[in-house]
């Protein structure tokens, strides 16, 4: 079985080697006082890769961003809360719930407008939820904190 490598002290890394929708993603697992905290689990960490690295199953999973090569891995650890960003909430829900947001760009077709639709710009989906709903507990907002950490809030390249 392939190896989970340490990056820092107390933060280690899975790369995974999926291909497809689900990508090659890094996920990491930080070990905290109160345990151990997934991040963006891809859809190969599970109990026997960590189990087989020595770690404990996760005490919570954090999510960055929900996209379904991030979140895949959620599914491999059932009852373990799933924290997702702010905002984030309508994605977590599942793709057929984001379809429903889906609407055709009504004008005028200026470019003031255009990403002013959520989960899509100009009808294009531009955001990749899971196919199920996550078993989501919480969205997290910057200056949240979980187990000690403190959350940033960085939006980036989903909408």
């Amino acid at each position: 079985m392939r190896m989970i490598s340490e990056v820092a002290s107390g933060i280690v890394q899975w790369t995974s080697e999926l291909r497809g929708a689900h990508k090659p993603v890094n996920s990491y697992a930080l070990f905290l006082t109160d345990g151990l905290v997934l991040i963006d689990p891809a859809a190969d960490l599970t109990h026997d890769v960590l189990e087989a690295n020595g770690l404990p199953d996760p005490a919570c999973i954090l999510v960055t961003h929900v996209h379904e090569e991030n979140v895949a891995g959620c599914a491999n650890f059932p009852g373990v809360p799933v924290l997702v960003p702010s905002g984030d909430e309508y994605l977590a829900k599942g793709r057929a719930a984001y379809e429903k947001f889906l609407t055709k760009w009504p004008p005028p077709w200026d470019w003031e407008n255009r990403g002013n639709f959520q989960g899509h710009i100009a009808g294009a989906p531009n955001e990749r939820p899971p196919a199920l709903p996550l078993p989501m507990e919480d969205a997290l907002t910057d200056g949240d904190e979980i187990m000690g950490l403190r959350v940033i809030g960085t939006p980036g390249h989903g909408k």
